[in-house]
């Protein structure tokens, strides 16, 4: 046997050159298996269904998104009338919510506004504000109901609409999205006021 890097005959079990020092590797006419091939193991069943588990698991997630997202975008549906589900209480109500409470504080907006975005997280903050006043969150541009509700409330107060956001509060209409953060939490306080005499 000689050394693999200087030539320098070695005897056949030697494991290092006597002359360089270079390691020597006996040949024994097997495949020589490099570091990173000999530490792969074979992969186990068990990995490979969990594997499979988890594409399958991703797929679903997927084709969820993939529907909420056609549903929402593609069918125009109102994104925040999912969310807030609030249905106005009826003149004839006996609802034990709504005969409770006496103040009712109608937030009209525009689902594509961004003045109403605007407006929006200060609507949601002062509702926690005032958790003894009905907070309607109503969408008026793709919702017939909503859009119906706002229109008998124009008429019974006299007046047209202005266009969104509105608050409507008792006989109090405010309109934008700087009237309303402005003014809104001084006339539900008088409405307060008004209705507890």
């Amino acid at each position: 046997m000689s050394c693999k890097k200087c030539g320098y005959n070695l005897p056949n079990n030697a494991k290092f050159c006597e002359k360089c020092g270079a390691p020597q590797i006996p040949y024994d006419g097997s495949r020589i298996v490099s570091k990173n091939e000999a530490s792969k193991k074979p992969e186990s069943e068990t990995s490979k269904r969990k594997k499979y588990f988890l594409i399958g698991a991703g797929i679903i997630i997927l084709v969820i998104i993939i529907t909420v997202v056609f549903y929402y975008v593609i069918l125009g549906a109102g994104f925040f009338d999912r969310l807030n589900t609030n249905i106005p209480p009826s003149p004839s109500s006996t609802n034990s919510i709504f005969t409770e409470r006496t103040v009712t504080v109608y937030f009209f907006y525009g689902e594509e506004c961004p003045h109403c975005h605007n407006v929006m997280p200060f609507i949601q903050n002062i509702s926690k504000k005032y958790p003894n006043v009905d907070f309607l969150i109503l969408e008026t541009w793709h919702n017939e109901t909503n859009q119906a509700l706002s229109t008998s409330l124009h008429q019974k107060l006299g007046m047209q609409s202005a266009g969104v956001p509105e608050v409507i509060v008792g006989n109090v209409s405010l309109v934008g999205d700087r009237d309303i953060p402005v003014r809104l939490e001084s006339v539900i306080l008088d409405e307060l006021k008004r209705t507890d005499n």
